[in-house]
């Protein structure tokens, strides 16, 4: 009878340690994935600043060649050069830095963290009513793991800027906290919860 309880104590600290590792991983995704996020937005509000600026360059451009051809002072075609050149800088950014490419990047990398993080949400689900035993949840958090290395591995570069709206939008603002009227508010009355 000892024997039997010393092994049951084992197996509990075996799931203990693997829902550990387990919801260590998920913070580290959850991370991760808002950071991508944040990024996104940060290359986004850059590229619409940049087109911005651009389109009224273009406009002010083709406003002081109009007026040269109307009046002549130096001052004039001296800003309207400025101003082309402003235009011509800001589309040489646009072309140069791939804004367009790194949102995308950025997104899609959000969105396979997002996958991974909804997976760890079912595993720890597992884990938590044992479902299944230490090794073959053993082998499914390697697999996990390996995903995440990969994305890891793939997922664009991120700046120290982002990491600090990640971390005021999951402490702060609790982007990722989902009250149950939320919830309620997309499913139907019969699986409403009260």
């Amino acid at each position: 009878m000892e024997g039997r309880i010393m092994e049951e104590c084992q197996v509990g600290e075996d799931y203990r340690m693997i829902d550990d590792i387990a919801r260590n991983i998920f913070g580290r995704v959850m991370w991760s994935h808002k950071i991508q996020e944040k990024q996104c937005d940060i290359v986004n509000r850059k590229f619409m600043i940049i087109n911005v600026v651009n389109i009224f360059c273009s406009a002010l451009t083709s406003a002081g060649i109009v007026a040269t051809i109307f009046h002549k002072p130096l001052w004039l075609k001296i800003v309207s050069a400025i101003v082309s050149f402003a235009s011509t800088l800001c589309v040489l950014l646009i072309k140069n830095l791939n804004y367009s490419d790194r949102i995308v990047q950025h997104k899609k990398a959000a969105i396979e963290y997002l996958a991974i993080k909804d997976k760890l949400l079912l595993f720890l689900f597992d884990v938590h009513f044992r479902r299944m035993d230490v090794n073959t949840l053993s082998v499914r958090l390697e697999k996990i793991i390996d995903s995440v290395d990969d994305i890891n591995a793939r997922a664009p570069i991120t700046t120290d800027s982002a990491v600090k709206k990640a971390s005021k939008a999951l402490k702060i603002v609790k982007d990722d906290d989902i009250t149950n009227e939320e919830i309620n508010a997309g499913l139907p009355p019969a699986l409403r919860r009260i």
